[in-house]
């Protein structure tokens, strides 16, 4: 993926939009809710609590559901998402801007990123559009 802000954001409120859509994309699978969480390898307690909103869904699950139930357009923008919060470090060690001053731009902590710099999940959508939109390239 080319390095382009629009387009990033663009990715990112699409795979916000994959994420809102994720319970209707269970519901309308030819398989059961039991036998997606076997294949996605998650339980089903786990998979049913995503669905209704009482747990945040991982990067990981996305992918994996959307591997099973996606199309092509919704894989790539999932592949693509990871790609983009992959570059947000190089994006501002390249632009020589202080990590303290992008993310108060963000609404976040030098600690927060630190924290979600250890894995893909700790991300919450809303944290990287709003990095992606502060940042500048």
């Amino acid at each position: 993926m080319e390095r382009d802000k629009q387009a990033y954001l663009e990715t990112i409120d699409n795979y916000a939009q994959i994420i809102a859509d994720l319970p209707q994309f269970l519901d309308n699978a030819d398989d059961t809710i039991h036998e997606i969480a076997s294949k996605i390898d998650i339980s089903f307690s786990a998979l049913s609590n995503k669905k209704h909103g009482r747990r945040d869904w991982k990067y990981e699950e996305v992918n994996k559901l959307m591997q099973l139930l996606g199309n092509e357009k919704q894989k790539e923008v999932v592949k693509n998402y990871i790609l983009i919060v992959n570059d947000i470090l190089p994006i501002i060690l390249e632009n020589g801007i202080r990590f303290s001053f992008i993310f108060e731009k963000a609404g976040m902590t030098v600690g927060n990123y630190q924290v979600r710099s250890r894995s893909i999940s700790a991300w919450d959508v809303s944290e990287v559009r709003r990095i992606i939109d502060a940042l500048k390239f």
